[in-house]
């Protein structure tokens, strides 16, 4: 088992070396739109899951995923060169879902804003139109 310090730091290794693997070193141009979101490394370094994000529909993503079940062996080595374990993880690439949904709660939450914005304009409109506030009846008796 490895300390617990030392396995976040192999996991910010691997993160950064499969980030410049995937942007810069691999001659597939799919590779460029693959975000490394995080990595997770099981204590006996062992398993080495890397969750990524891909800019695209579900047929990029398809294809992407096959790319990167593809490229395992090549990215497995270049993660080795940089681990300096004796032992060298499999490789498990997994879609990172959590973005999408990070998304789709963005999305929501500026509706739900917008339609407040639009609610509260409503109602200040039909305040103005009816009946003077009871700040202006008062001025009135006053004089």
């Amino acid at each position: 088992m490895v300390n617990p310090i030392r396995l976040k730091k192999l996991e910010s290794l691997v993160k950064q070396r499969v980030a410049v693997l995937l942007s810069q070193e691999l001659s597939d141009p799919r590779a460029a739109f693959i975000t490394v979101t995080r990595v997770k490394i099981d204590r006996e370094i062992q398993v080495c899951d890397i969750y990524y994000t891909v800019l695209g529909d579900e047929k990029e993503k398809k294809l992407t995923a096959h790319m990167l079940e593809h490229a395992k062996g090549f990215i497995r080595s270049a993660v080795a060169k940089v681990l300096h374990t004796r032992k060298v993880p499999e490789i498990r690439f997994k879609y990172d879902d959590s973005v999408e949904g990070v998304l789709r709660l963005d999305k929501i939450i500026d509706e739900a804003a917008r339609e407040a914005r639009e609610l509260e304009g409503g109602l200040s409109g039909k305040e103005g139109e009816g009946a003077p506030s009871g700040e202006d009846e008062g001025e009135e008796k006053e004089t």
